[in-house]
């Protein structure tokens, strides 16, 4: 089975590497480039995870993060935040909001799908 990857990032480079390999490893990457653009691509079709930025112009993700966890049918779907913020005060703030894990920039494409292998060891 095919797991269902969402990227959301304003970094368009960012976005074609991290899809790219995923998808070279048998994911199936969907990308979103802002928080409005993922929460109607969600709002449409279900996904396994989502990676989301934290700083993005049209709605940063922690805005996100709430919207997402507002919906019932996505209480327990994963959130890994991926920023360049590494305080303790953001991490708390992402975690609190609702992500499941907090990554900190700048993160390898290949450190992306090891991490995301160990949610899914059998796939």
């Amino acid at each position: 089975m095919s797991r269902e990857i969402l990227i959301v990032d304003d970094d368009l480079l960012l976005c074609k590497l991290f899809s790219t390999t995923l998808e070279k490893h048998g994911y199936t990457a969907h990308v979103a480039y802002s928080g409005p653009d993922a929460l109607e691509f969600l709002s449409t079709r279900p996904v396994d995870l989502v990676v989301l930025d934290i700083m993005m112009a049209d709605m940063d993700g922690i805005d996100v993060i709430a919207q997402i966890r507002r919906n019932p049918a996505y209480l327990r779907l994963p959130i890994v935040v991926l920023s360049a913020r590494a305080d303790f005060a953001s991490r708390q703030r992402g975690l609190i909001a609702g992500a499941t894990d907090y990554l900190i920039k700048p993160i390898t494409p290949d450190d992306l799908l090891a991490y995301i292998r160990r949610l899914w060891p059998q796939d």
